[in-house]
């Protein structure tokens, strides 16, 4: 056991103490290796032995997946979302009749939220007015 140079409190093994004191050593690399010994991680997918690069939250949980198994999970959630909103392509249908189906998906999808907004600014102005009538300010 050893003790700090500066205010004679013991610290065993320790590189620091509560006084503020901190050795000039540094721990040695071997150290480090020890306890990174296996820095790889393994994809969460039974049969892929390639290393995992991120952990992504699932249905099931959380999953640490390999780069091909990460395009994966997000190309499949993406086309789980396109069938929700019913914008993935139809069977049989072409690619020019999708292009027409979407073109007409947005631009129903614009006017609606136009025709919203115009509604909320003109109850946001009829409110306005009540308010400016009743206290007798100018709008």
């Amino acid at each position: 056991m050893s003790n700090c140079p500066r205010c004679d409190q013991e610290i065993g093994k320790s590189l620091a103490c509560d006084c503020g004191w901190r050795s000039r050593k540094r721990k040695s690399a071997d150290s480090s290796r020890d306890f990174h010994s296996d820095p790889l991680i393994q994809c969460a997918h039974a049969l892929c032995s390639i290393p995992a690069m991120c952990k992504v939250k699932t249905d099931t949980g959380w999953a640490n997946l390999c780069p091909m198994h990460y395009e994966r999970h997000f190309a499949d959630s993406a086309l789980k979302a396109l069938d929700k909103y019913g914008m993935a392509k139809s069977h049989g249908e072409t690619q020019a009749q999708h292009v027409a189906r979407m073109r007409q998906f947005v631009l129903t999808t614009v006017k609606s939220m136009v025709a919203k907004k115009r509604e909320n600014k003109r109850a946001l102005d009829a409110l306005v007015e009540d308010f400016a009538t009743d206290t007798g300010l100018q709008p």
